[in-house]
């Protein structure tokens, strides 16, 4: 069964890309990503990670915040942490996402 939040942040990402009228095809080729893909994220299949997902947001003009719909009153917290992970990684370019995800992959495997 797909993650209740992977579920949202992917029905947001297809509300988003309709509304601007834009096919998955279109979408994908503005982000780099294969069509396939971004709908198995828009279906709530793939966790599209951190670094996809910023490709997506540029490719919608919108920040990470704008796509991350984020519910203070579920797991305030845990949300509250999610937000600031995000915020600092916001600013960071691709080669230092990189390697906040192998630390994070070390730590958490």
């Amino acid at each position: 069964m797909a993650d209740p939040l992977l579920l949202k942040i992917g029905e947001k990402i297809r509300k988003i890309r309709k509304l601007q009228g834009l096919t998955q095809e279109e979408l994908a080729e503005k982000c780099g990503l294969s069509y396939k893909y971004l709908g198995e994220i828009e279906r709530g299949e793939k966790n599209s990670g951190i670094l996809n997902l910023f490709k997506i947001a540029s490719g919608l003009s919108l920040s990470v915040a704008d796509i991350v719909d984020i519910d203070p009153g579920v797991d305030g917290e845990d949300n509250n942490l999610k937000i600031e992970f995000l915020h600092f990684l916001s600013d960071k370019n691709a080669q230092d996402l990189k390697k906040a995800l192998e630390v994070l992959k070390a730590v958490f495997e």
